[in-house]
């Protein structure tokens, strides 16, 4: 929980000056859809 409140503080900050409310709402949709990839 505290790695989404992470994201989302992080997301807030590197998208501000954005106006369109509805743009930040699918931005913070699509944190959670990312794929990462175990390298090794």
């Amino acid at each position: 929980m505290e790695g989404t409140n992470n994201k989302i503080k992080t997301l807030q900050r590197q998208s501000y000056g954005i106006r369109d409310r509805e743009y930040f709402e699918l931005l913070l949709y699509s944190l959670h859809q990312k794929k990462y990839a175990l390298v090794g």
